[in-house]
C-alpha cells in the first residue's frame, strides 16, 4: 500500500497547487562558510555569502512557505553540480530549522542527514517509501524536505559526455576547476567588468548565442534553450515529488546561477519570448532595480487549475503558457530522466 493514501484530503490545501522558487545561488570564494550546526564547511561559499542567505530564508523563503497551502510538501531539491547551489540550499535549510524550532506542531523539517537515518538496512528497506510514511504521518502539518541533488539542467558547464555533452555552457572543467568561457569573459567585459550589472544579460540576449569579438564569433548557450531546461528541470522535479507525494500541495525549489536564471523569468513572463525589453522589465519590477537577480533571490511561481502568476521584484506576472511549457517535457525526451 502507497503510504500516501492514508492522507486525509480533507486536512489538506489545493492538491493541484504548486509553488516553484528557483533561488540564486548566494556569493562565491573562501575562506568558506562553517555550519552553525555541524561544524562542517559549506564548500564554494563564504561567510558573509552565508548570511545573505540567512537573510534571504529570514525575509522572503519563510513568509513563502507560510503562505503555502495548508499541508504542503516543501522540497529544497534541486540544485547544479558546483558546489555553492548545494551549499546556498543546505544554509536555507539550517536557518529555516532555526527559526522554526519552536513550531513543531506546524512544520516537520527532514534535512539529508534524517532523510538518511530513516532506515537501518538498505537492502530490506526503502528510503523513499520510508520518507513517503513519514509525510502521510504528518498530513497535519507542512513537510520541509532537504536534499539539493544535481538536476543536469542548471549546470553551468560545457560538458563532454552524458545527456548534456556538446551542449555550450558557461564554464569548462569540473566543479574543482571551473574556467570561464571567452564569452563568458566578454559579456562580463561588456558590462563594465561586473557581472551583476544587467548589461551583461543583455548583451547575451542581443547577441543570442554567437558573439563576435576582432572577427571571431565566440560561442555562448542559447537563451531559449537555458530557460526551457530551467523550465523541465522545475517540471521533472514536479513530476517525481506529484508521484511520492499525491495527495499534498507542493513547493519545489532549486538553486541555479543568475543570468541563466534571468532569461527564465523573461521566458515565462513574455509568452516564451526573449529580448532586451523583457530583461529589463522583470530585471525593474516594482523595485527600479537594474542588477541581475541577488544571492538567493528567488521568483515566486504558483501554478495552480486558475492559471499561474510568477512575483518577482514587487511585480506580479500572468503566466499564460503552461501548457506550452508543459509541453517542452514531451518534446524533449533527451532532457528527461
Amino acid at each position: 500500500m502507497n503510504p500516501e493514501n492514508n492522507t486525509n484530503p480533507e486536512q489538506q490545501g489545493n492538491v493541484d497547487e504548486t509553488t516553484f522558487l528557483v533561488n540564486r545561488h548566494t556569493s562565491k570564494g573562501t575562506p568558506e562558510a562553517v555550519s552553525e550546526q555541524s561544524g562542517l564547511e559549506f564548500k564554494g561559499i563564504t561567510e558573509a555569502g552565508a548570511e545573505k542567505v540567512r537573510e534571504r530564508v529570514r525575509t522572503d523563503l519563510l513568509e513563502t512557505i507560510e503562505k503555502s497551502a495548508p499541508g504542503s510538501v516543501v522540497v529544497l531539491g534541486g540544485a547544479s553540480d558546483l558546489y555553492r547551489t548545494k551549499s546556498s540550499s543546505r544554509v536555507a535549510t539550517e536557518e529555516l530549522q532555526k527559526l522554526l524550532s519552536e513550531r513543531n506542531n506546524e512544520f516537520l523539517i527532514l534535512d539529508e542527514a534524517a532523510i538518511n537515518n530513516l532506515v537501518q538496512d538498505r537492502s530490506t528497506e526503502s528510503t523513499l517509501h520510508a520518507l513517503q510514511k513519514v509525510v502521510s504521518e504528518n498530513s497535519d502539518k507542512k513537510v520541509i524536505i532537504s536534499y539539493p541533488l544535481y538536476i543536469q539542467e542548471l549546470t553551468l558547464l560545457t560538458k563532454e559526455t552524458g545527456r548534456m555533452e556538446g551542449v555550450t555552457n558557461w564554464k569548462i572543467g569540473g566543479p574543482d576547476s571551473e574556467t570561464s568561457t571567452a564569452a563568458t569573459a566578454e559579456y562580463t567585459r561588456l558590462a563594465g567588468g561586473t557581472p551583476e550589472n544587467i548589461n551583461a544579460v543583455l548583451n547575451w540576449v542581443k547577441t543570442h548565442d554567437h558573439l563576435e569579438v576582432d572577427g571571431k564569433i565566440l560561442e555562448a548557450p542559447n537563451p531559449i534553450e537555458t530557460a526551457k531546461r530551467y523550465t523541465r528541470a522545475f517540471l521533472r522535479l514536479q513530476k517525481v515529488a506529484k508521484q511520492l507525494f499525491p495527495n499534498r500541495p507542493l513547493v519545489i525549489q532549486i538553486t541555479g546561477h543568475s543570468w541563466d536564471i534571468d532569461v527564465f523569468i523573461a521566458y515565462l513572463t513574455h509568452h516564451g519570448k526573449i529580448d532586451e525589453d523583457g530583461v529589463r522589465e522583470i530585471a525593474a519590477g516594482n523595485q527600479g532595480k537594474d542588477t541581475v537577480i541577488e544571492a538567493f533571490e528567488a521568483p515566486v511561481i504558483k501554478v495552480g487549475s486558475q492559471g499561474a502568476t510568477l512575483l518577482y521584484r514587487d511585480k506580479e506576472y500572468p503566466v499564460e503558457d503552461v501548457e506550452l511549457l508543459e509541453k517542452e517535457v514531451q518534446d524533449s525526451p533527451k532532457q528527461n530522466v
